[in-house]
């Protein structure tokens, strides 16, 4: 809780992590925790599945994306633009196949691979200058920014945005089985 003004506080659902202003009159003491650490779990917990702000973004932090196209996906933060927006590069799993346990790789785009596209920490000269990146809006963003996990020379998501994704794509699996139950 943040106090703006007389009576007016910012104020962060505990459960959501939503962020509201408010104007209030009373102010109530929240109820005894269930247990010693409760309201501190549910805070930590719900902090892990926030999204950073635009104030909290950062060059060359990796965040989640809803691309609105193929799902979520990693990605790295290149530029914050003036108006709101982000430029990113966009990481995969081996061969395009994305998984929340698969390895994940930066992306960049090659004339003669098939798919037009290669996965690899070691790119060519050419391969490196042409990265590839997209601008995405900051509502696209579905999870919080986190550093990749290094096990036997690969690199993985994060126990934090493994939950995450895991979280959105069975949103995504039950909007899309109700969408085709309705046709």
């Amino acid at each position: 809780m943040k106090k703006l003004a007389h009576k007016t506080y910012e104020l962060q659902n505990i459960d959501t992590g939503k962020v509201v202003t408010q104007t209030v009159t009373n102010m109530h003491v929240a109820p005894e925790p269930l247990y010693e650490t409760e309201y501190e779990d549910r805070y930590k917990h719900v902090k892990n599945q926030t999204p950073p702000s635009l104030q909290d973004l950062k060059e060359e932090m990796l965040i989640l994306v809803n691309t609105e196209r193929v799902g979520v996906v990693p990605a790295k933060v290149v530029q914050l633009l003036d108006d709101g927006t982000i430029v990113v590069d966009w990481y995969n799993g081996p061969a395009g196949k994305f998984s929340t346990t698969s390895a994940v790789y930066p992306v960049y785009y090659d004339r003669a691979a098939k798919g037009k596209e290669v996965y690899t920490w070691k790119p060519t000269k050419q391969q490196e200058m042409d990265a590839c990146w997209t601008i995405i809006r900051a509502k696209q963003i579905v999870g919080p920014g986190f550093d990749l996990e290094c096990k036997a020379g690969k690199y993985y998501l994060p126990k934090a945005a493994q939950l995450q994704l895991k979280t959105f794509q069975k949103g995504m699996i039950k909007t899309t089985a109700k969408t085709k139950t309705k046709k």
